[in-house]
């Protein structure tokens, strides 16, 4: 990733930890030390955004999932010049 402000939606080839998964009624997220990610979303596969949640000066968090339906989803981790993406199983 660059800090290259043109490069706003970059993706990275930098990964995060994302379990368990698949995920019942929460999932927890690891970030990498050094990435100071600012929102979390939850994408489904229609690309709709149905979770977009601030993120307040963490490396570790947990999402509730409990009001989610079952399904396949994107979680999009950004940091204001790049995003961070891996897929998710609701059960």
């Amino acid at each position: 990733c660059t800090d290259d402000a043109v490069n706003v939606n970059e993706v990275c080839e930098v990964n995060f930890t994302l379990y368990p998964n698949p995920a019942d009624d929460k999932v927890s997220i690891d970030l990498p030390e050094g990435f100071a990610a600012n929102r979390i979303q939850l994408v489904n596969n229609l690309g709709q955004v149905i979770l977009d949640r601030k993120v307040i000066q963490s490396n570790n968090m947990n999402i509730d999932l409990s009001e989610v339906a079952r399904g396949w989803y994107t979680v999009r981790v950004i940091d204001g010049s790049s995003v961070l993406t891996q897929k998710l199983i609701v059960q």
